[in-house]
């Protein structure tokens, strides 16, 4: 019996040494890749860092200095300011996908037509929009063809107006992604719940409001936890190729600080304590991610 026992502790010590060396690579390239940046990142928020000598421990004062720093005190004021789209973010692409819900005619045509600008890569919707906001750009040429030369402005030289440009384009690009995320949870309504809504007399306002949000009300609060986390941290490629934080610090954003520390003014143990903030604001997020996604699964 013991000669049995150990013959089986050994075969499953083989099996389990077989596992551990199947997801070995796959612990190598989390630790090399993702776990190790991070507590680097982490290492370095707290020294003075130029990427050339050796880090020097100054404690929390790279802290001390962000929190007085204007550059990133208007990157998250424009943070916020991004935020306050949220509400546009999510509330059109659920009208647009109640609405091709409701009409199934060319809806594989408007679904595929919405989810264009989420493919197209941020630095190529940002060149193109870019050439179409110029100072000659098309749009300025349409408005002084019609007579409204008034209008035609400068628009990504406008400090007032350039971060809400930034968030329109991003709603732009994230309206299909969203609008195919919301359309998959209406699919999931019981169809009862809309014929008994047609057979009360509901209006298609009321179903709207009583069948359709409240189906799909987990979609809705992940949509707009996904918004929250491009509108804080998905930003750097549409502000680096449209207005490079400018003018002035109009458009700055942090993870644009990220860069502009580090690579452009070889400050990387600055720079890293942006990153640190960023990592925090969206660490926030996620796990209001993960509550949601809990919640769907129960």
């Amino acid at each position: 019996m013991e000669s049995v026992s150990m013959s089986l502790i050994k075969s499953r010590r083989k099996y389990q040494y077989g596992a551990y060396l199947f997801i070995l690579p796959v612990i190598t390239f989390v630790t090399v890749f993702l776990l190790y940046p991070v507590l680097s990142n982490f290492y370095y928020a707290f020294t003075k860092y130029n990427g050339l000598s050796e880090p020097v421990w100054v404690g929390l004062d790279n802290f001390s200095k962000l929190i007085k720093d204007k550059s990133f005190l208007a990157a998250m004021k424009n943070s916020l300011t991004l935020a306050l789209y949220l509400p546009l973010y999510v509330g059109l692409p659920l009208v647009f996908a109640a609405i091709i819900r409701n009409n199934s005619k060319g809806s594989s045509f408007f679904r595929f037509t919405v989810l264009m600008p989420f493919v197209i890569s941020p630095v190529i919707l940002a060149m193109t929009f870019e050439v179409i906001l110029r100072d000659e750009g098309p749009l300025n040429t349409i408005l002084r063809a019609i007579g409204a030369e008034a209008l035609a402005l400068s628009w990504l030289a406008e400090p007032k107006i350039v971060i809400h440009i930034a968030a329109l384009i991003t709603l732009y690009k994230y309206f299909g992604f969203c609008v195919i995320l919301l359309l998959a949870a209406m699919g999931k309504i019981s169809e009862t719940l809309f014929d008994s809504a047609k057979i009360d007399g509901a209006s298609a306002f009321q179903t709207f409001r009583s069948v359709t949000i409240p189906g799909t009300i987990l979609a809705i609060e992940f949509v707009a936890v996904q918004g929250l986390i491009v509108y804080f941290a998905r930003m750097f490629d549409l502000i680096f190729t449209l207005t490079q934080g400018g003018p002035g610090y109009a458009s700055f954003v942090p993870e644009f600080g990220v860069f502009h520390k580090a690579f452009m003014n070889n400050m990387f143990g600055y720079g890293s304590t942006w990153a640190v903030v960023i990592f925090l604001m969206t660490f926030v997020v996620i796990i209001l991610q993960v509550n949601i996604m809990k919640r769907s699964g129960e």
